[in-house]
């Protein structure tokens, strides 16, 4: 049996009431040589018997479990067991437009691009109904990493915006144990891509969920922590690379500036005021990467003010 063109990877943790309209919007898309790898990461709630229920109904979707061990992990036994030539993710608290593999895949055949990135509307629930695109606008993005720090409008670091061909991300996985895995992720791919495309459609259904991580304003000591490897991690692998002014620029700032929000929350603000203290001693962040008004900030912050 030949392989599948697309594989579409899927993590699976506690999704019981978004899964059905997920994996629905999989199996409603109008191109149909793809495999949906399910990957069930220890999940205790009803997901298991969901996805058992779907493999059943259609063998295009494909079962994989594991014991817990967060997103990345996940996403990382998706790779090890899919068989396309490209590679797409999807969360499970989400879903797609019926075209998206339809015209991600035209797209991305059409140019030979490493890459092909589309838009995502934020929704609130299930959507019944969904327009026909036959006409829509492209750009091509001949230089990714740059154009991901400088132009954030034009790219986003969310992986389940693209369609990558599986050759351009080679053995590139995604950091285990980190809550924000899609920047370094993200970061690491577009550095390996030659040439993408931008899709001006809103193809991708992003959930909004109250109890979701992306929809909670509190960051906790575990997100400070990651905030602070990714820094890490970023100047590791850019240090006198022609990429590290616009990584800096780009991540550096905005990351910093979260966490010297945390002034009020107890349980991180010793932890952040120690590790930005050490970065800046290993040179990792530099005073000049900010403005007056926050390096005054900063300032105060590490002095306890």
């Amino acid at each position: 049996m030949p392989a599948p063109k697309i594989s579409v990877i899927i993590p699976v943790y506690n999704v019981e009431e978004y899964l059905p309209v997920c994996l629905d919007s999989v199996l409603a898309q109008t191109f149909s040589d793809f495999e949906a790898v399910c990957v069930n990461d220890g999940s205790p709630d009803n997901s298991a018997a969901i996805l058992e229920k779907y493999a059943k109904k259609d063998a295009r979707i494909k079962v994989v479990s594991r014991p817990n061990g967060g997103l990345s992990a996940a996403r990382n036994t998706g790779l090890e067991n899919a068989c396309g030539e490209y590679i797409y993710f999807l969360d499970s608290d989400d879903y797609i437009h019926p075209q998206l593999l339809e015209i991600l895949y035209k797209e991305i055949c059409d140019d030979g691009c490493d890459f092909v990135s589309c838009r995502f509307q934020k929704v609130k629930g299930k959507t019944d109904s969904f327009p026909s695109y036959k006409d829509y606008k492209t750009a091509i993005v001949e230089k990714p990493l740059v154009e991901l720090c400088r132009n954030k409008k034009l790219l986003s670091v969310n992986v389940w915006s693209k369609l990558y061909r599986r050759k351009a991300l080679g053995d590139l996985q995604f950091i285990p144990g980190l809550i924000y895995e899609d920047l370094p992720f993200t970061c690491a791919c577009m550095e390996r891509c030659k040439k993408g495309k931008v899709i001006e459609l809103p193809l991708y259904c992003y959930l909004q969920r109250g109890d979701s991580l992306s929809g909670n304003k509190e960051i906790k000591l575990k997100n400070c922590e990651s905030y602070i490897f990714i820094l890490r991690h970023l100047s590791e692998k850019f240090h006198n690379s022609p990429f590290e002014a616009d990584v800096t620029r780009r991540f550096y700032r905005p990351i910093i500036k979260t966490l010297l929000k945390q002034k009020k929350n107890p349980q991180a603000e010793a932890y952040i005021r120690k590790e930005l203290s050490e970065l800046l001693k290993e040179k990792v962040i530099s005073w000049r990467h900010f403005s007056l008004r926050y390096k005054i900030k900063l300032w105060a912050f590490l002095h306890g003010l």
